[in-house]
């Protein structure tokens, strides 16, 4: 069984000061990233017993040796690697302990002190640890997780949320970024101040963002709480936001975000502190914080359609826009505002889904023989990524294939495949976007309230949101 953390700082008076202590998420960009030098011979995960049940519930673990590459065998069973966890949820063996180090996940049941374990023979030089937790709220369940590296024949504890060493490593943080830092004895008014101090510093234009030690500073922010943002809360959000872009930024503190208002007053804010940094504008839609690139860019984004649509109709293919591309074309004759991409839909020549798949498949491999680089989204779905390096472009290609009948099988909402009538797409007409005259389905109002229902004709930005949204606050 793993063994207990040391002794800790006064954990209430801590988790007042830094209520998001523990915080890690699912992808590189916002791991549990730890830094080691050293053989070892095992790695264990650990949520210290604390009076209550919990879930040890992660997804995914890559071990690094001295090149940046796997410290171990892909093959795990060949280098002797054993796993265990203390449960496994429902006994479902897609949660069981080996799944972690090949980039799956892990799922316990609710027990008291729950813990996974990886032991190898073999002294292993390792370089750099990362932890990958869930991606949305529940990922609080990991905030008390320790590590333990086996060293010889101990194990010796890298990582533990509740240790001086995570307070001294945050208020070092907000030293680095506000110069000085004022400590009170109310731990609630010292985290009040320097929230403030480091809104106010983030909103400077000489506070380089890129070197904010975000990881350090992100507990101080009360993630998983119901309760609204403070506004010094937001301009530290907001900041850490302009440097990366994602689903994966929002889905964590989904809780804050329950009303349109609550999204819009934080892009508002994003753009507040994007702007003193000169760092472009920031649109908040259902696939998370991107640059506007689309409205800003979008005589290149135009080019590279018209050039997509006439490689593909030299492919013999039947091209056409689809979607918000279409949605935005037929309301307003332009891309949509809130919009972070173009969509295009061609006919495919086969009649059922395997046979679409490896026709998308040679398609990509034509495209990327033009140039195009091609990024399939299978077995999850049929579409594909298709950037144009000369312009600095991407779209969405989807496709769709006759049915039985007259009915054609495509993409419709939240990626659910489903059938249409045929005469909707085919035979391709046109509309106008910007001036320029691009093939579309045959009949674009039929298709949109087939796609968005009746009120297609209403703009909305918070259409098919990840999660649900009330209309007050």
């Amino acid at each position: 069984m793993p063994s207990h953390p040391s002794p800790a700082p006064d954990q209430r008076a801590l988790q007042t000061l830094l209520p998001a202590l523990g915080y890690f998420g699912a992808t590189h960009s916002d791991c549990l990233d730890l830094q080691w030098t050293g053989t070892v011979r095992g790695m264990r995960a650990t949520i210290p017993e604390d009076g209550g049940p919990h879930i040890l519930n992660l997804t995914g673990l890559e071990l690094h040796g001295r090149d940046g590459c796997n410290a171990l065998d892909p093959d795990l069973d060949l280098c002797g690697v054993e796993t265990t966890q203390s449960s496994v949820y429902e006994d479902d063996p897609r949660f069981g302990p080996g799944h972690l180090l090949r980039g799956g996940d892990i799922h316990t049941q609710s027990e008291s002190s729950p813990w996974w374990q990886a032991t190898w023979p073999q002294e292993t030089q390792i370089t750099r640890i990362r932890l990958f937790n869930r991606g949305d709220h529940w990922g609080i369940r990991a905030r008390t997780l320790c590590i333990e590296l086996l060293v010889g024949d101990r194990w010796q504890q890298v990582h533990c949320p509740g240790s001086g060493e995570q307070l001294l490593g945050t208020l070092q943080a907000c030293s680095a970024v506000t110069g000085s830092i004022c400590l009170d004895a109310d731990p609630r008014r010292t985290r009040d101040t320097l929230l403030e101090q480091l809104a106010d510093k983030l909103l400077c234009a000489d506070t380089a963002l890129h070197s904010v030690a975000w990881r350090r500073i992100l507990p101080l922010v009360d993630i998983w709480s119901p309760h609204a943002l403070t506004d010094p809360e937001t301009t530290v959000l907001a900041a850490w936001m302009t440097q990366d872009s994602g689903l994966h930024l929002l889905l964590p503190i989904a809780k804050k975000l329950r009303t349109p208002q609550a999204i819009l007053q934080l892009q508002d804010r994003i753009n507040a502190v994007a702007q003193v940094h000169q760092l472009g504008h920031y649109v908040i839609t259902r696939h998370g914080i991107h640059h506007s690139y689309l409205v800003q860019h979008k005589a290149l984004f135009l080019a590279g359609a018209e050039k997509l649509i006439q490689t593909l109709q030299a492919l013999q293919y039947q091209p056409m826009l689809a979607y918000g591309t279409l949605l935005g074309a037929v309301r307003d004759q332009s891309l949509i505002p809130h919009d972070d991409d173009m969509d295009l839909m061609l006919v495919s020549r086969a009649t059922d889904r395997s046979a679409v798949e490896r026709e998308m498949t040679a398609l990509a491999e034509q495209l990327r023989a033009t140039g195009y680089r091609v990024v399939q989204l299978l077995p999850e779905s049929l579409n594909m990524r298709v950037g144009d390096p000369s312009l600095g472009v991407e779209f969405d290609l989807f496709p769709c294939w006759r049915g039985h009948g007259d009915t054609l099988f495509l993409h419709m909402e939240k990626m659910h495949i489903r059938t249409i009538p045929e005469h909707i797409v085919h035979p391709p007409a046109t509309v106008t976007l910007h001036g320029r005259t691009l093939p579309a389905p045959a009949d674009p109002p039929a298709f949109l309230t087939e796609r968005y229902g009746p009120a297609w004709t209403t703009p909305n930005q918070f259409f098919e949101w990840p999660w649900p949204l009330s209309a007050t606050p």
